[in-house]
């Protein structure tokens, strides 16, 4: 965690931040002074204006920082294939979120920056919602990938199916805009799969200005 945040630029010391006296403060900043670590050149720029306190860049790296130390990456098929091949759906669904489940009872569950803290503690430092956006994003489609170079149609044959069972995310301004232009109702959109065909139609069509190739205008 130290590290992380040194080289982001994001300690209170290199921020000018004043904080309250604190043990996990002064232990994070005095390994950075032990170790020398400094932000990287040219510096991060990153993104805090209008951000919720649950999605601050502090506490998205400090979620990274718990999954480097489970070995999440380095031993992503005991965490991530397991569930999959489970049964029912709803289990493989449950198995993955768990898996990628965060929790940091000690500091930052009642903090989202250093000297700000939380209008209520919350101890996940990821949300359900953005772990299912990251498991249809990116989780399930590279485990498609996986499987398909190694030849595992069974294998891939469940992730599919588990695609096309996941609920719908939440909703976002694409979602919302597409919505409203088709004048679908939110029964129409009820999954994952369904949500990802109205990005992709966005992106492929209407921020192309391609309407009058879009199968759905014809």
């Amino acid at each position: 965690q130290s590290f992380l945040l040194a080289r982001a630029g994001l300690l209170p010391s290199q921020r000018g931040t004043e904080t309250r006296p604190d043990q996990y403060i002064d232990k994070i900043e005095s390994i950075r002074q032990v170790r020398g670590w400094e932000a990287l050149s040219p510096a991060v720029k990153w993104e805090r204006y209008k951000v919720r306190p649950l999605n601050h860049p502090v506490r998205r790296l400090m979620a990274l920082s718990h999954w480097l130390r489970q070995g999440l990456f380095e031993r992503w098929e005991s965490f991530l294939l397991p569930p999959v091949l489970s049964n029912p759906a709803l289990d493989s669904r449950r198995g993955l979120q768990n898996s990628l489940k965060v929790e940091d009872p000690a500091f930052w569950s009642g903090f989202y920056d250093f000297g700000r803290p939380l209008a209520s503690p919350d101890a996940a430092l990821l949300g359900l919602g953005r772990i299912n956006e990251i498991l249809i994003n990116v989780i399930l489609p590279f485990l498609l990938g996986w499987a398909e170079v190694h030849g595992l149609p069974h294998l891939s044959q469940k992730i599919v199916s588990l695609f096309y069972e996941f609920p719908g995310l939440e909703a976002n301004s694409i979602l919302r805009h597409m919505t409203a232009q088709l004048r679908l109702s939110q029964r129409q959109i009820n999954s994952a799969c369904r949500q990802q065909g109205l990005v992709h139609i966005y992106k492929s069509f209407c921020t192309e200005g391609l309407c009058h190739n879009c199968p759905l205008g014809r």
